[in-house]
């Protein structure tokens, strides 16, 4: 049943609702944050949130499973659970600063950990599928290279994390399952 919503989610879903990003606000400066909390659109953030984790959890277990790569599925699942909460964190000015910064740090953590798993199962990849390991890992430092260039989150990094990495890891998932 997943399988089949995947494609939906991956190129018209998931791009669709971080294309609305764009209405809403400058991407190049403010970011999903900002959304929620200056312009009060905590649905918005949420359905996005929800939309970027669904394949941040789904399409990597279903890799995983595929390629009988071991994984810990509840570690996996509180690490994507990690990205969700950090939604909810507010951030305002004249709060101290530890909880301005916790939804920062929170994602960095839950984030980081996701891609470490990824990093562990990097070795297994390249023995099956050395283009896709390498497609993952251009992906991921393309994501990186933006947030630096930047200089910090934005509107685009988040959104760009969010499109390419969701659509790369459906289409590992389905030319690694046939």
């Amino acid at each position: 049943m997943l399988k089949k919503w995947n494609p939906i989610h991956a190129y018209l879903i998931n791009p669709l609702i971080n294309l609305l990003s764009l209405l809403l606000i400058n991407i190049w400066y403010d970011n999903f944050t900002y959304i929620a909390n200056t312009l009060h659109l905590r649905f918005y953030v949420l359905l996005w949130a929800c939309s970027t984790l669904y394949g941040f959890l789904i399409y990597p277990l279903q890799i995983w499973d595929t390629l009988s790569i071991p994984y810990n599925k509840k570690r996996h699942a509180l690490y994507c659970l990690g990205m969700l909460i950090c939604v909810f964190i507010p951030y305002f000015p004249s709060y101290p600063f530890w909880i301005n910064d916790l939804h920062v740090w929170l994602f960095i953590f839950s984030f980081g950990a996701t891609v470490y798993e990824w990093l562990k199962t990097l070795p297994v990849l390249a023995i099956i599928s050395k283009k896709w390991c390498i497609v993952l890992i251009t992906t991921f430092l393309f994501c990186l290279m933006t947030y630096i260039w930047l200089g910090h989150m934005t509107g685009f990094t988040e959104s760009l994390a969010s499109i390419s990495l969701n659509i790369v890891l459906y289409l590992m998932q389905k030319n690694l399952s046939i």
